[in-house]
């Protein structure tokens, strides 16, 4: 017994150990060696998260980042966030090459909290530079400079009505709320073509826990945050599902009534209705118009907030800001909308309100993944790393903006700032599609709301708290607080282009509980540092005794997640079974019980000793049950979408799939494989492939089996397989072309079962660089047969001397489908790596068992009806046959 234990256990576990140590100093060299940017990494897991958060709740999120720019280096520092290695890139160079690099050294990439809260479970696993894409595919007809004219009159009249109703009966109201109230009461109009105040303020209820959620501690344990997040993005995503279904119903009736002549379908064209004539499905709509009405929630309501407060504390921007909107309101007619001629003129306005966004930008910048090594500032930045860059690393920069804590409108006049220097919106081909959208929005409610009321504050110098965006402290609806005080004139002249300057506006004396930290007062203090110039406040930076809070904190979460979790497990009466060793589970014992060729082995004991109906154990690092028998096989084949969906290991996708497409969700890619696959196996074309099959078996057997007196059996059928899928799947007959395609293969299969350890030398690594070869030969390929497709149809064109009808092979199926090369490189191989492990090992058996079997062999002999070629016998009657794979 000890000696099954020590065999079993101990040995596996030393072999890990090592394993892990030397994985651990191999990285270490590595980073060393690639001299990655100076910087720390925090605690374990939680790295520098716990850092800034705190930080921004402290109301001074732009410390963290200038304190380590001090610190390391004004170029480029490294630190931990959300869980990943990440470096961020400062000032103006860094943006641009973050901008510009696109797709040459950088790509989307999106926390996990983001993508958990924004989307549906079936798309959190999808690549978030794969749905960056498709976001941008659509957006620009709905912000298309000639949409945008169309909104201003739009804004305009949703501005009036919301300051009509919310604002004037009131003498006291909190900006932040309303401002987040106009924003996406225009939002709905505009992506939705709702205006029913009753669903707009049933719909807006889950946007705000939504917002908070995004940058918080990813517990999802009933009260956090992120629960609630979690929780707010189902039900935004649910309500969007049934406002997509009623409009599919709805252009579906205006189709049928343009069929009888009888309804001009010629509607308007909101984000909506455009995603649906599209094409796309109800989860990726869901998906993406909940995220723009996030994104717009949270950004042009703060700005407007904040433009609000900056006003009041200085009134000689107010003044100049004032006399603009006038002048631009006298030139109106009476209830005439503004439009795109008017914004245009508003230039100082929106001088104003970019010093606001660069005071106190709506987001602090974006996250990127490094997709190769790179160098920048004399530094190695890693493959896999992730890269940010942050408004802070700029907007505070005296070498950018001198006096940078000074609020100076005046920056933005002439030529404004240098470029990459403002980034509210990011910068580069990858700048926020809705930027300009933004503006409109936020020019249009200035001008109704500086030509309708005036205002100060009651809270001069209200705190101003960071979650994701800044928001005022005080000016949240529920805080109860007294916020703005407004007087309105007993009457309320209209619109004249010829009226007294004190006719058309309503003078309103207001109180706004929202405002910035008085940047002029005496208590700030600026930060030392010739690379950034901050205004912080002394009362914040007192040191308390954070560390050991979180210390205790922690150790908390740790137990209270294992008694949840085991609690849950006991609730839910989960299978009987055994998880084996940490992190490894029982993944050793399978592997060295298919090496001593009994697989059957592992699963047997276990459905003896547990359950013959079901057991639970733990595989590739995961929770997993076992389905047996003929009931549990029926279970997984029909409750396909109901219940389970498809799963590779990542061992699996690395070795298999592009790296662009390891990210993606395997339920999606085996759909997008079975929508060409019929194509190509219906029963017609699988009738025309018999005589190429016929004719490739009698070659091979000639060529490799006659002239030999003893054959490798298996190895002669994986080369049968392999020349037969070439000229089926790619038309390759070429025998030397196909003996060098084949080589990488064999590297491939051996490493899909192996421990998944990338370093040279071993099965796993390989098997990734085979993968590779792989890919990178089908791309060759791909791109020769585009190429030679496109003469066929340029001569059927010319000439109409070729009949363009030929062979449809597997590769030619897919790229006239529209696949890229890299789903095809993927999809191909992977399809040559199952025919070439599967039919292969099926055949070697076949002839194996023919051996062993003559009464068996006489009869299938019998049935072929012609005079046997090869007689059948075994070299060695005690053969061993090692299981490989599966």
């Amino acid at each position: 017994m000890d000696l099954d234990f020590f065999h079993q256990y101990l040995i596996p576990f030393v072999v890990l150990c090592v394993t892990v140590i030397g994985l651990i100093y191999v990285r270490y060299k590595s980073l060393v060696t690639q001299n990655i940017p100076p910087g720390r990494k925090g605690l374990p897991f939680i790295g520098e998260t716990w850092d800034y958060i705190m930080a921004a709740r402290r109301g001074t999120p732009e410390k963290f980042i200038t304190d380590r720019m001090s610190k390391y280096s004004p170029e480029v520092f490294r630190t931990s966030l959300l869980g990943e290695d990440m470096v961020v890139l400062c000032g103006a160079t860094g943006n641009k090459v973050l901008f510009s690099s696109y797709d040459k050294y950088i790509i989307s990439w999106w926390p996990y909290t983001f993508k958990k809260i924004l989307m549906d479970p079936s798309s959190v696993g999808n690549s978030a530079n794969d749905e960056a894409a498709k976001m941008r595919s659509f957006l620009p007809q709905f912000l298309k400079p000639d949409s945008l004219k169309n909104y201003i009159p739009i804004m305009d009249s949703v501005a009036k009505e919301q300051l009509q109703k919310e604002w004037s009966p009131c003498k006291e109201v909190k900006v932040f709320a309303l401002s987040k109230k106009y924003t996406f009461a225009l939002g709905c109009r505009l992506f939705v073509s709702i205006d029913d105040p009753k669903h707009v303020a049933k719909f807006a209820e889950p946007f705000t826990q939504a917002s908070a959620g995004l940058i918080s501690l990813p517990i999802n344990l009933p009260g956090t945050p992120f629960n609630r997040a979690v929780k707010a993005g189902k039900k935004i995503r649910e309500e969007l599902k049934a406002i997509i279904t009623r409009r599919k119903m709805e252009l579906s009736m205006e189709d049928n009534n343009h069929n009888d002549n009888s309804k001009n379908p010629e509607g308007k064209m909101d984000l909506l209705t455009s995603m649906i004539l599209d094409g796309l499905d109800e989860t990726e709509i869901s998906n993406k118009i909940g995220g723009f009405f996030i994104a717009n929630h949270a950004s042009s309501s703060v700005a407007i907030t904040f433009i609000i407060s900056y006003l009041a504390d200085y009134p000689d921007v107010y003044r100049k800001v004032f006399q603009e909107q006038m002048e631009i309101l006298k030139a109106k007619g009476e209830r005439e909308y503004l439009n795109w001629q008017d914004l245009e003129k508003m230039k100082y306005s929106w001088c104003m309100a970019c010093e606001v966004l660069r005071l106190l930008p709506p987001a602090s910048g974006t996250f990127r993944e490094a997709i190769q090594d790179f160098t920048y500032a004399g530094y190695t930045i890693p493959k896999g790393w992730k890269a940010c860059w942050n408004v802070y690393t700029t907007h505070n920069n005296p070498k950018y903006f001198p006096e940078p804590e000074k609020f100076d409108p005046s920056r933005f006049e002439g030529n404004g700032p240098l470029p990459f220097t403002f980034v509210p919106f990011g910068g580069g081909p990858r700048m926020c599609p809705g930027k300009e959208y933004a503006r409109l929005e936020i020019l249009v409610f200035m001008h109704n709301i500086i030509t309708k009321f005036k205002w100060k504050k009651l809270i001069p110098d209200e705190e101003i708290k960071f979650i994701g965006s800044p928001f005022p402290a005080k000016g949240l609806p529920n805080d109860g607080v007294k916020s703005l005080k407004s007087v309105p004139q007993a009457t309320n002249t209209p619109h004249n282009s010829h009226a007294h300057t004190s006719n058309v506006r309503a003078t309103v004396r207001a109180v706004v509980c929202v405002g910035p930290a008085d940047v002029r007062n005496d208590d700030q203090h600026q930060t030392k540092g010739d690379h950034h110039l901050i205004n912080q406040r002394s009362d914040r930076d007192r040191p308390g005794p954070a560390v050991q809070r979180l210390k205790r904190s922690c150790v908390a979460l740790v137990i209270g997640l294992i008694y949840v979790r085991y609690k849950s497990l006991v609730r839910k009466n989960i299978p009987p079974g055994r998880k084996g060793l940490p992190f490894i589970g029982e993944t050793w014992d399978y592997i060295m019980a298919a090496r001593r060729g009994t697989p059957a082995k592992f699963i047997t004991d276990r459905m003896s000793k547990y359950s013959p109906d079901i057991f639970r154990t733990s595989l590739l690092g995961e929770d997993m049950v076992m389905l047996c028998g003929a009931s549990g096989n029926k279970v997984l084949f029909s409750g396909y979408d109901t219940y389970i969906i498809s799963w590779w290991p990542y061992a699996f996708k690395k070795i298999l799939m592009d790296p662009s497409s390891v990210g993606n969700s395997i339920n999606d890619e085996a759909a997008k494989m079975r929508s060409f696959l019929p194509q190509f196996l219906k029963p017609d074309s699988l009738k025309n492939y018999i005589p190429v099959m016929d004719s490739v078996a009698k070659e091979h057997l000639q060529k490799e089996w006659s002239p030999c007196k003893e054959v490798k059996v298996f190895a002669l059928s994986k080369k049968y397989t392999f020349a037969l899928g070439c000229k089926l799947f790619v038309s390759i007959d070429d025998p030397k072309y196909v003996a060098k395609s084949a080589e990488p293969f064999a590297q491939v299969m051996a490493g899909l079962f192996s421990l998944p350890i990338n370093l040279p030398g071993t099965p796993y690594n390989r098997a990734v660089k085979a993968g590779r070869r792989i890919r990178e030969e089908l791309k060759a390929l791909i791109t020769s047969r585009k190429m030679k497709l496109s003469m066929e149809d340029n001569n059927k064109n010319n000439d109409n001397s070729k009949n363009p009808g030929g062979k449809m092979d597997l590769l030619t199926s897919m790229i006239l489908d529209g696949l890229d090369e890299s789903e095809i490189s993927s999809k191909m191989g992977g399809f040559f790596i199952a025919n070439h492990d599967t039919a292969s090992a099926a055949i070697t058996f076949i002839i194996s068992y023919l051996a062993d079997y003559p009464d068996v062999y006489r009869k299938v002999f019998q049935g072929q009806g012609r005079k046997s070629v090869f007689k059948l016998g075994r070299r060695r009657e005690d053969e061993v046959f090692m299981v490989h794979g599966l």
